[in-house]
């Protein structure tokens, strides 16, 4: 979403004009001439590294960090770096852009006020809030996959949500631009129906990590060692759970085109706008649905992670893991479309992290053999390796998923071999087992985060042996608060 604040013409207009400021222009040189360089070795790497060096330079420089842009370029660069696998660059610019989209007070843009001081036009104030929403959705993601705390608090957000994707996008006066540009400026203008009702994918997305920010805030003290009020917030699970869905429901009902995500989609086939829109739409809903997928998961994975004094009744670990089985086997049916509609080099990273919690579930539910859908696990870890694989050259992050899962990987064999010999024991896992054969407790990070396997392995998850499992005296590998 580090896009969302894009308006076409604008930006064309400015680059024609040489008014665009140099700082973004590099940053969005440095993150998208991997969409135009498909065939990429160590040269166009460094050209882009380069490029994004000069960014960041050109960002110390600059004084009006309350600009949109200047906050605007530290997500686009965050994300430069995310893929490249610099995680703590990525890190630092995210949370730059966010403190100062804070400090200009970027989340008070609607305050309703009697003097408009800054005499901003509604298209300028519309810039801020897709600036603001993407600083917003980077911090709820930057929670999600790496465990910091959530830098923005709903309640101190008066903004409102973007409007109408498609009249920002292509809205505004541009000369000289693509056929498909002009044409698309033109329905802009005139806001052609039959194509611009579907277009509040944005909105839709705040919506959805609103919620997903409210799901952090509630699952994260849960696997926590020290006591809270957790049993008191079980109908607020149930809640939070019922949110997520409305989300996708949300989406689902937009559309007016009647599309179908399984068909084929081909930007060949899509030149003329209503096609390019549903070619827009099945992109979209493809990235949404990885979202959907993967914070089920996540919501479902607190459920497995065992606390002492705080654990769950067999049949809350059954559904959760039943659950996780379900929504990563949806995730590969998406991989399989991917597959067919969207070369991996032109996948993002976003799109890529996705798909690691679905293979974190394949490496604990593989040692499930029976389970009734055993082969399409195998087959969805194999594919799960094979997406990060593919698109490495494209997205260095890949490389760090691979050694991550291997890791993983590694771990569950050697916790499998021993829970396998501890033949007294298996049967009181009987209680949790999803089958008969389903003994192992379930590799999860005990922070829902992977970051730190490699280093951490006894602080990393909470139980992996039978024993620590079931709190029996043997191989014991509690962790301390």
């Amino acid at each position: 979403m580090a896009m969302m604040p894009a308006r076409i013409p604008l930006i064309l207009t400015m680059f024609k004009q040489k008014t665009i400021p140099k700082y973004f222009l590099y940053s969005i040189m440095a993150s998208g001439l991997k969409y135009v360089d498909t065939d990429r070795g160590n040269k166009e790497f460094m050209r882009e590294n380069k490029y994004a060096v000069e960014a960041c330079t050109l960002l110390k420089e600059h004084k009006n960090i309350s600009d949109p842009y200047y906050i605007w370029t530290h997500l686009i660069l965050s994300s430069y770096f995310l893929s490249m696998g610099m995680m703590e660059l990525s890190t630092e610019y995210n949370r730059k852009g966010i403190d100062t989209a804070i400090n200009s007070k970027y989340n008070h843009i609607d305050i309703p006020r009697r003097v408009n001081r800054l005499k901003e036009t509604e298209d300028e104030k519309e810039m801020k809030r897709r600036v603001w929403w993407g600083c917003y959705i980077a911090s709820v993601k930057q929670s999600l996959s790496t465990g910091v705390p959530l830098r923005i608090k709903v309640c101190d957000v008066v903004v409102s949500l973007p409007k109408n994707d498609f009249i920002w996008k292509y809205g505004g006066e541009i000369e000289n631009a693509s056929n498909l540009t002009m044409l698309m400026n033109k329905l802009a203008k005139e806001n052609g129906k039959e194509i611009l009702d579907l277009q509040k994918f944005c909105s839709s997305m705040c919506r959805m990590y609103m919620r997903y920010q409210h799901m952090i805030f509630v699952v994260s003290p849960r696997c926590l060692s020290k006591p809270n009020d957790d049993v008191a917030k079980e109908n607020e699970l149930e809640k939070i759970e019922k949110s997520l869905k409305d989300s996708r429901a949300e989406i689902e009902m937009q559309s007016n085109l009647n599309f179908v995500q399984d068909q084929e989609v081909s930007i060949d086939n899509y030149e003329e706008p209503v096609g390019f829109t549903k070619l827009l739409l099945a992109l979209n809903r493809f990235h949404f649905r990885l979202a959907y997928y993967s914070s089920m998961i996540y919501f479902k994975f607190s459920d497995l992670v065992r606390v002492p004094g705080k654990e769950l009744p067999g049949l809350r670990v059954i559904e959760a893991k039943r659950k996780c089985i379900k929504y990563a086997l949806y995730m590969v049916d998406l991989l399989k479309w991917g597959y067919k509609n969207i070369p991996l080099e032109y996948w993002d990273t976003n799109a890529t992290m996705s798909f690691f919690c679905s293979g974190v579930v394949f490496i604990n539910a593989q040692y499930i053999k029976d389970h009734p859908e055993i082969e399409s696990i195998k087959e969805g870890l194999e594919m799960v390796l094979r997406a990060f694989k593919g698109n490495a050259k494209c997205i260095w992050f890949s490389l760090r998923c691979i050694d991550l899962m291997e890791n993983l990987v590694l771990n569950r064999v050697e916790s499998n071999e021993h829970n396998s010999k501890q033949t007294e024991l298996i049967p009181k896992m009987e209680e949790y087992a999803l089958t008969p054969m389903d003994h192992n407790p379930w590799l999860v990070h005990r922070y829902l985060i992977f970051k730190s396997v490699e280093c951490c392995k006894e602080r990393s998850f909470s139980c992996l042996y039978i024993e620590d499992y079931l709190g029996v005296n043997g191989k014991k590998r509690e962790i301390e608060s």
